[in-house]
């Protein structure tokens, strides 16, 4: 039973590792996988005129005469806003139709719509593919233009330089429509989260709102963005102090805050598996120190006769190596099965994750080495005169 039970913990200490393997393999591929910008010397805070009084017909020339006085300061090497920032799990989206195309009866025409500042894709380091960014022209009374992302353009236009000079119609909730004009297009990146892509989306011009208010601005410096956060609070505060820089930060702090969840997940596999572990180990360290205890003499018996320590010490420990190795190998294809159950949490993963599947084995392997390294120990130290003596 004692072996069974220790048998017992061995496999779920396996399945518990490589579990843990699995969420934290999940949080490095998000943290480290590509979001379509750069996010090193890159800053981010809200500003919302409207909480501090003033109307939608200033709200916008607030956040244009915040991004002048920025960009003036040392170090600082573009500035711009959007009203719908990255990584930060929300959504805005418009209703659009594009001229010459007939959707199907249950296709969703939604596309994300921020409405963004002139040079938000250059601050960003979001690529330009064709055509241009917004300029201070496209101002409220100009010419209504937009910038699609690479997705909108090749599912509607087929590439990217086939979208310049199309026009597509915004939905104003009224029944009438805008036309809006293709100037620009823009790479795909990771917008609501690190999980999933933005999927089409229609950037518009800041100035163009119809019920302009603020927004995120994003601040791209010379050097580490924290030497410029002091900064920026003055600046701001001395341009208007009944402004509030709302929730200063890094985008690589950003992207930590996207990741929370998985990041929770990996720490508590992280802390269940290594407790799991222990509490095997224990076990089997105490299995095999009372069954060394109990063949004593046996063991003298055999040394008398001229048995070497290290076959020995094999004895000791070839049983439960494998009973180790059995529940190993019951373990591996659970470990599967817990991958396939948590597939919605996993990403970049494969249920059958070799580098997973390994490391949890090689530390299982250690768990049971240094679990059996007093016993093993304690055996090959037993001299056999004083151990026939005790008979």
């Amino acid at each position: 039973f004692r072996k069974a039970a220790v048998g017992v913990q061995i496999a779920l200490s396996v399945l518990l590792l490589g579990g843990a393997g699995l969420f934290v393999r999940t949080l490095q591929n998000l943290r480290h996988q590509p979001v379509g910008y750069e996010v090193a010397n890159l800053c981010t805070f809200g500003l919302d005129p409207t909480s501090s009084g003033y109307g939608e017909d200033r709200s916008a020339q607030i956040v244009n005469n915040v991004l002048d006085a920025v960009r003036r300061i040392p170090g600082v090497a573009a500035v711009s806003a959007t009203s719908d920032p990255e990584l930060v799990g929300d959504s805005t989206s418009s209703t659009y139709t594009v001229q010459g195309y007939k959707p199907a009866e249950d296709e969703k025409m939604n596309f994300e719509g921020p409405w963004i500042t002139p040079g938000y894709f250059a601050t960003l380091r979001q690529p330009l593919l064709a055509g241009r960014e917004f300029t201070p022209s496209d101002a409220k009374d100009s010419p209504k233009v937009a910038v699609v992302n690479n997705s909108l353009a090749r599912r509607f236009y087929g590439s990217a330089q086939n979208a310049l000079g199309r026009a597509i119609d915004e939905g104003v909730g009224d029944g009438t429509k805008t036309d809006v004009t293709v100037v620009g297009v823009v790479g795909d990146i990771k917008h609501t989260d690190l999980r999933t892509d933005i999927g089409p989306a229609v950037y518009r011009p800041f100035m163009q709102q119809p019920h302009p208010g603020g927004g995120m601005i994003f601040v791209r410096t010379a050097q580490q963005p924290e030497s410029v956060e002091g900064a920026i609070r003055q600046t701001v505060h001395q341009l208007d102090p009944t402004l509030v820089v709302d929730g200063l930060r890094t985008m690589e702090t950003q992207v930590d805050r996207s990741a929370s969840e998985e990041h929770a997940l990996a720490f508590l596999a992280i802390g269940f598996s290594l407790l799991a572990i222990v509490l095997a180990a224990v076990g089997l360290y105490g299995v095999l120190a009372y069954s060394t205890e109990q063949r004593t003499r046996e063991i003298g018996v055999r040394l008398a006769f001229g048995s070497q320590r290290s076959a020995v010490v094999l004895l000791v420990v070839r049983e439960m190596t494998i009973i180790a190795a059995i529940a190993t190998f019951i373990a591996l294809p659970a470990i599967v099965a817990l991958a396939r159950l948590f597939r919605s949490q996993l990403y970049g993963v494969t249920t059958f994750d070799p580098l997973t599947l390994i490391g949890a084995v090689m530390l299982t392997a250690v768990m049971v080495i240094l679990a059996a390294a007093l016993p093993a120990r304690s055996a090959a130290t037993v001299e056999p005169m004083q151990a026939l003596r005790t008979e």
